[in-house]
């Protein structure tokens, strides 16, 4: 037996045995559903903190509600936090829509935290989640669960021009 190759056995069974360690004491991810309404608070979340890219994160490119579009809602988002617009979200179900979305039915409130006057609700609002990839190609990279529409409330009003 050559000795001298005996320490590059050592060291890649070393690396196997951390690898499946690591493998063995890895937790599994949550369920689909607990990740959906974790996006969904978060996107509320981000609107309330005035975080613009994390809510744009969140919303697809593909957005759809009423006629609005992400840019529509983008600049909309702008100027009701402009205004001091903060919004709530209680989610009601989660349910499972296709393989790679899910909808979410929510109670859906805003006011001016200026007067602490109510400025719009959308009880039993449908908001639909799909699973996107960053490499639809490839499908055991981590995707992230992105809003697609909105139904069942229509947007307030928001003039985008000024």
């Amino acid at each position: 037996m050559d000795w001298h190759r005996k320490p590059i056995f050592l060291v890649a069974g070393i690396g196997l045995l951390l690898l499946g360690a690591v493998v063995a004491t890895r937790k599994p991810p949550p369920p689909p559903r607990s990740l959906v309404e974790q996006q969904a608070v978060s996107l509320v979340r981000a609107f309330n903190q005035a975080d613009n890219r994390g809510l744009l994160n969140t919303v697809s490119p593909d957005f759809v509600a009423g006629g609005w579009t992400k840019p529509r809602l983008q600049l909309a988002l702008m100027r009701w936090k402009r205004q001091g617009i903060q919004a709530t979200l209680q989610p009601v179900s989660v349910t499972a829509s296709g393989t790679n979305e899910y909808t979410v039915i929510a109670n859906l409130q805003a006011r001016d935290t200026r007067t602490q006057e109510g400025v719009w609700s959308a009880p039993e609002t449908s908001m639909v989640f799909r699973l996107e990839r960053p490499t639809p190609d490839i499908p055991f990279l981590p995707g992230t669960w992105r809003v697609v529409s909105i139904s069942g409330a229509s947007l307030p009003d928001a003039s985008v021009s000024e």
